[in-house]
């Protein structure tokens, strides 16, 4: 049977613990700014596959680019819906030409979708 672990020896793990980082906290600023981008790339990857396998796992980037995707053929279309869009447009550029410039390549073709592919003109 193995001797308990006293209060001492617990108290001298934390402390070399809490001394040396390892892992992600022991890198530099740069070096974990290469680390995410590399982590970032390999989950896009991942994600590709999945879709292409026709079995996308759910994530917030992956979402948020397909309800773009959706907006841009909406656009695209004059489909019902589209006005909606616009409008939300108009609010946040503060009218201008910029939305109406946004429907203009969503039409053409030239503002493409990410992942439902391209959207014929």
């Amino acid at each position: 049977m193995s001797k308990p672990i006293t209060d001492i020896e617990i108290s001298t793990l934390l402390q070399a613990m809490k001394a040396e980082p390892s892992g992600i906290a022991a890198m530099s600023a740069l070096e974990r700014q290469e680390y995410n981008r590399a982590a970032k790339a390999r989950s896009r990857e991942r994600q590709r596959q999945s879709v292409e396998a026709g079995a996308a796992k759910p994530n917030v980037d992956t979402a948020r680019d397909l309800l773009a995707d959706i907006a841009i053929m909406m656009l695209a279309a004059d489909a019902v819906g589209s006005d909606t869009i616009m409008s939300a447009l108009n609010r946040y550029y503060g009218g201008g030409g910029w939305p109406e410039q946004i429907k203009r390549r969503a039409k053409t073709g030239r503002l493409k979708t990410r992942i439902l592919g391209r959207q014929s003109a």
